[in-house]
């Protein structure tokens, strides 16, 4: 919810996948404080709240790159 509003990050082929876009949302919007699906390092955090994310790829590998560089 943003603004006790639900925000629809659509459909993705993988559970996997839309847990990953709910995290970096989740991320976005409340931070460190987040409750997320895995675990994300200090950086990987930094990263997700600083950086425009592209959440419009079909493969978790694109998002991992992205974490990672």
């Amino acid at each position: 919810m943003i603004n006790r509003k639900n925000c629809y990050l659509g459909n993705y082929p993988s559970e996997d996948l839309a847990a990953r876009i709910y995290d970096i949302q989740a991320i976005k919007i409340w931070g460190a404080k987040a409750k997320t699906n895995f675990s994300y390092d200090n950086n990987q955090i930094k990263k997700i709240y600083n950086k425009k994310f592209n959440i419009n790829c079909n493969n978790i590998s694109d998002i991992m790159t992205q974490l990672n560089n």
